[in-house]
């Protein structure tokens, strides 16, 4: 109870929407920006092979991104770097920064090989442009590496509005330079207007934070990167990104249909869950309850309901608005539209379930080792005996795509309640 009355305490709950509304606000900006950038991307490109063959490239890498940038790293070091802060006042970073620095010698070689694998396994058209693609998502990857690691410090010392500028610059940054450099460039101008993006925010925030060394050393080691843990973390993302893969299996452009609609999912739900499960995980890390968590379900449910009944009614006007220009034929917008429609329940079924994750993963995570084994064991084997049972199937691949989608959606519900099942038990 008094747990309960601690959170709803003004102080708290001034807090909590403090650091809500900077997360938010950026996060909305942010979409604002990409709002800007997929249409320029389907102006220049629209559903061409050229930009599927990108996009197949651009998926290898995000694979790697999940461990090394995403959500799941910082679930797997936020709890970490908050109860370090908060013992102690002074803190040095030179031990953290010489280690980032070392590990992303391999992150860059690993993510090489995986893309030039993708190259020449679907045997890409100008496989030099493509190489030259690949060598720039590299580079990107590790700085993102690099910069996550110390903006999940400012997300542990609670500075979210630090935080929030910092992502803010990277997406400002980068959309500037998208249009001229892709005018230029093409496919090629693409990867180098994120990767300014990304060098600006390690410039202006990354490296002066790089440079702490007064008080006590944060350490961070291999054993920080528990590989079952960083799956278990990294479900939700590791679903979309191989059902988009799997999308441009086949050769044709789907990818690029599936890739619009999703963007128009994460444009709606993003800013939003994310700020939640980051909040769910730093809080929770500190007081144990799960009413942020039932009320961020409610809130989503509420949201995909309506967001799903307003698509079926205006989805064809939303894909024309925002992408029918250029190259972005009206056959696609069609072909765009009644993807989103199929997909959109499937797919608040994920967010849902990444909400629960949350309550988990603020848990004290040694006491349940063998069950995260087994979880992250079960979700890859049933992710790939999905994959590829859903391949033999005789259906149009695009159909394969969303039955695909709907398999692996019910399947994480199931297992992220059984997660959720688990922490409230042990909260009691």
């Amino acid at each position: 109870m008094n747990n309960f009355l601690n959170i709803f305490s003004k102080k708290n709950l001034i807090k909590s929407i403090k650091d809500f509304s900077s997360l938010f606000f950026s996060n909305v900006l942010q979409k604002i920006f990409g709002l800007i950038r997929e249409p320029v991307l389907a102006f220049f490109f629209g559903t061409s092979n050229l930009f599927a063959n990108y996009l197949m490239i651009k998926t290898a890498s995000d694979f790697i991104s999940q461990f090394t940038v995403g959500n799941s790293l910082r679930a797997n070091l936020l709890p970490k770097f908050t109860k370090f802060y908060n013992d102690n006042q002074q803190v040095s970073l030179k031990n953290l920064n010489s280690f980032v620095k070392k590990f992303n010698i391999y992150i860059f070689l690993f993510t090489q090989i995986l893309q030039s694998l993708v190259i020449f396994y679907f045997d890409f058209e100008n496989k030099l442009v493509f190489f030259l693609v690949s060598l720039f998502l590299s580079f990107i990857i590790c700085f993102n590496f690099y910069n996550t690691i110390f903006l999940t410090i400012l997300q542990a010392k609670g500075n979210f509005l630090k935080y929030a500028k910092a992502s803010v610059l990277n997406a400002f940054v980068s959309v500037c330079f998208l249009y001229p450099l892709t005018l230029f460039f093409s496919v090629i101008g693409i990867v180098i207007s994120r990767f300014l993006g990304i060098i600006t925010l390690t410039f202006s925030y990354v490296f002066p934070m790089s440079k702490e060394n007064r008080g006590a050393n944060l350490n961070l080691s291999y054993s920080d990167f528990n590989i079952y843990l960083l799956i278990l973390n990294n479900v939700v993302p590791l679903t979309i990104i191989t059902i988009k893969f799997f999308s441009g299996t086949d050769g044709s452009n789907t990818i690029t249909y599936f890739t619009y609609a999703v963007f128009i999912l994460n444009a709606i739900f993003t800013a939003i869950i994310t700020n939640l499960n980051t909040l769910i995980l730093k809080y929770n890390s500190i007081v144990k309850n799960n009413i942020r968590t039932y009320f961020s379900i409610v809130l989503v449910i509420f949201l995909g309901i309506s967001f799903y009944s307003f698509v079926n009614f205006y989805g064809d006007y939303i894909i024309e608005i925002i992408f029918m220009r250029g190259a972005f034929k009206i056959s696609d917008v069609l072909i765009t539209s009644s993807l989103l429609q199929k997909i959109t329940i499937p797919f608040l079924l994920i967010f849902i379930a990444s909400i629960l994750f949350q309550t988990f993963f603020s848990q004290n995570l040694d006491k349940h080792k063998s069950k995260i084994k087994v979880m992250s064991i079960l979700f890859i084997s049933f992710l790939t005996i999905s994959y590829l049972l859903i391949s033999f199937l005789n259906e149009d691949h695009l159909t394969s795509v969303i039955y695909f989608t709907y398999i692996i959606s019910i399947f994480l519900i199931i297992m992220s309640l059984y997660s959720f099942i688990i922490s409230t038990n042990e909260n009691k």
